[in-house]
């Protein structure tokens, strides 16, 4: 429907389903009556977020962490792997995960229920950088906190048994945009790090243009990611307004023939209740007239990252993107350079023809399965 001008108007209850509706809520809870995370200081949307990510640990998946020092603090970095594997001298394939919350929320406990799921689902390890959140830091320290953490790890990886000859970024949101500056800087600098493709969940790609798009207009006060949140979140992280003119900092100011050059095989997720929805399928577009190899879907009756929240990630249609996540990164990371391929063995399990991982030949046996709730 449009006004008499045209102007299209938002929906005022889009489609959601059970689970994302069931956040909605749970979210709304835990803030005052009528307030966002925007109408909270940094502290308490924090906190809200924090409560809102409480979770059961997960007893097939085992954890470390370690410090990595970089040119911008040290940085707290974490190891998850198949409980299995944690004594093994088994080299696993890396997954590289940046996590998002605008810059400006978030830790390792929070975003732990999507790092299990891809260690469980794939039979791999994730790497985690806890970067320096914003308005602590500014633009560019995390994008450089988290390439050193990558830098680290690549040269350390052996004595941690993982495999860095090639390397999958997973990212969500905001995280996204750190993670296609990795990639930029990587080429610019003539780094040489096997980057060879990039899940980006729901993308930020944009910060010089806010409020272009029409999915900015119809969720422009939410749910969840709203104009306000936007705001308030490129103010902590990129406070200087010329900086955002910079690839790193909105990668879709790349040009055609930088796109081709910087940016790996990609695969990029929308949900179709999301501000960032249209930004990130115009960057698909993008990628895909400039001869990246992209796949793009989005998600019906679905908010915001709705993979990573503990209140929406059993969603039916999350739990596809999640399985569809893992099987596209034990794709590439499993693929040889030439004529290797991937290949399903006879229990249907994907691997490679040099590879034969137990972890996902079901060789492991069946655990049960004991849940402690954290404190």
């Amino acid at each position: 429907m449009a006004t008499a001008s045209d102007d299209p108007i938002p929906e005022s209850s889009p489609y959601l389903d059970a689970q994302n509706t069931a956040f909605v809520r749970q979210l709304a809870s835990l803030l005052p009556s009528g307030k966002q995370l925007t109408d909270v200081p940094i502290s308490q949307a924090r906190k809200v977020f924090g409560q809102s990510q409480l979770h059961k640990l997960d007893p097939r998946v085992s954890w470390t962490h370690f410090l990595v020092p970089t040119s911008h603090g040290e940085v707290k970095t974490f190891l998850y792997k198949p409980l299995e594997f944690v004594n093994s001298d088994r080299d696993l394939p890396l997954i590289f995960y940046i996590h998002g919350g605008g810059w400006f929320l978030g830790n390792a406990f929070d975003y732990e229920p999507i790092l299990d799921d891809l260690v469980i689902r794939t039979g791999f390890a994730v790497v985690f950088p806890e970067y320096t959140l914003a308005p602590e830091r500014h633009f560019p320290a995390q994008q450089e906190q988290c390439l050193e953490v990558l830098e680290y790890v690549v040269k350390h990886g052996t004595s941690r048994h993982l495999k860095t000859d090639r390397i999958a970024i997973a990212s969500d949101s905001a995280g996204a945009q750190l993670s296609t500056a990795l990639s930029i800087l990587n080429h610019q600098r003539e780094l040489h790090l096997k980057i060879v493709h990039q899940i980006l969940l729901h993308p930020v790609v944009n910060l010089e243009s806010l409020g272009g798009t029409f999915s900015e207009f119809e969720f422009q006060n939410g749910p969840l990611v709203s104009n306000a949140f936007i705001q308030e979140a490129a103010t902590a992280y990129v406070p200087t307004i010329s900086d955002r003119g910079s690839i790193t900092a909105s990668p879709a100011l790349m040009t055609p023939s930088q796109l081709k050059r910087f940016m790996p095989p990609t695969t990029i997720v929308t949900a179709s209740v999301d501000w960032l929805r249209d930004e990130g399928e115009k960057f698909a577009q993008q990628l895909q007239t400039a001869g990246v190899e992209c796949g793009v879907i989005r998600e019906i009756g679905c908010l915001h990252v709705t993979e990573g929240f503990v209140a929406s990630r059993k969603s039916p249609t999350a739990e596809l993107i999640m399985a569809m996540t893992a099987g596209k990164l034990q794709e590439v990371l499993l693929r040889q350079e030439e004529g290797g391929g991937v290949v399903v063995d006879a229990e249907g399990a994907r691997r490679s023809k040099a590879d034969s991982n137990p972890a996902r030949r079901g060789e492991g046996g069946c655990r049960s399965i004991i849940c402690c709730e954290l404190a």
